[in-house]
């Protein structure tokens, strides 16, 4: 057995339920989820099972790729893989070993949230239905429950070889629970932040039509390559209207922000002109000629009433 896992109870015997090993069956969890459905894409009676190892190969139908390969997705893989290599062997000190773990975790889970976001919005551009499985749901719980035990590392609360079971249920749970709770909080705030922020930042095309299969009829999206109902190849010509029509939309936008900008300008320009005749435009005397003064009722020099 390694000196890493020769922590014994008041018996003597060893403890398996240390922060450590919790941590090393946590990313052994992490390295499965990433072979297991994680959304289930349903398109033309169709259901599309995908997962991280889908999104790396790409996918395919009839012949023709759908979506891309994005090799890139492998980070998911590889990173608890790291951070098991890392608690099996004795590289570093504990708090910097919980550190890395910490960091890579994190990283881990807003990867994860940016592929539920990128799949989302594959799916509703190619008019398909999208459903996240319970798989996501408990690999973003693990990844979680990660941050949380390397945090309270991290933060000198426990070590890497203090019983996890005995930390919750000794003297001490109540303020491992109160700091485990603002944690919580503040990792929820900075998700739901995350979240918004992609959200915002994925805006479906799926409204405009650019034309009808010549098939089944059905409507062909901008942004779709194959029909949505037979799965028939949308011809060169209508791709390359579809072009046209995103350039065409393109610049209906720019256009529109210019005109905007444009009389938001002039707004601001007669404000300050009418600002700067109201303070500095000279009177005259509509009798005599006269340059009045600021304020008064009557002209200086032939007695007549101001208008």
């Amino acid at each position: 057995m390694n000196e890493n896992e020769m922590v014994t109870a008041g018996g003597g015997k060893p403890v398996y339920t240390t922060i450590k090993n919790v941590l090393r069956v946590l990313m052994v969890l992490c390295i499965i989820f990433v072979f297991c459905p994680s959304f289930l894409v349903s398109c033309s009676g169709e259901d599309l099972k995908v997962s991280v190892m889908t999104a790396v190969g790409g996918i395919k139908s009839g012949g023709q790729t759908i979506v891309d390969p994005h090799p890139v997705m492998l980070i998911c893989l590889l990173i608890p893989i790291a951070a098991l290599v890392l608690l099996i062997i004795k590289k570093f000190q504990d708090k910097m070993t919980a550190i890395i773990v910490l960091a890579g975790s994190g990283v881990d889970l807003i990867v994860w949230f940016i592929f539920r976001s990128t799949a989302k919005k594959t799916a509703e551009e190619a008019y398909c239905t999208f459903k996240t499985t319970p798989w996501f749901v408990i690999n973003i719980i693990v990844l979680i429950l990660s941050i949380l035990l390397t945090g309270l590392a991290v933060l000198g609360v426990a070590q890497l070889e203090t019983d996890l079971l005995a930390l919750l249920t000794g003297s001490g749970a109540k303020n491992v629970l109160n700091q485990v709770s603002g944690a919580v909080t503040q990792a929820a705030g900075t998700v739901a932040e995350n979240i918004s922020n992609l959200s915002k930042g994925s805006q479906s095309k799926k409204g405009i039509v650019v034309g009808y299969c010549a098939k089944c009829g059905g409507p062909i999206g901008l942004d779709s390559k194959f029909c949505i109902s037979c799965g028939t190849p949308v011809p060169e010509s209508m791709l390359a209207e579809a072009e046209a029509k995103k350039k065409e939309i393109e610049e209906a936008k720019r256009q529109e922000e210019e005109r905007l900008a444009a009389e938001a300008a002039k707004r601001q320009e007669a404000a300050a002109a009418a600002a700067a005749q109201s303070q500095g435009k000279s009177k005259f005397c509509q009798q005599c000629g006269a340059e009045l003064g600021a304020g008064v009722a009557f002209c200086q020099s032939c007695g007549a009433k101001v208008q």
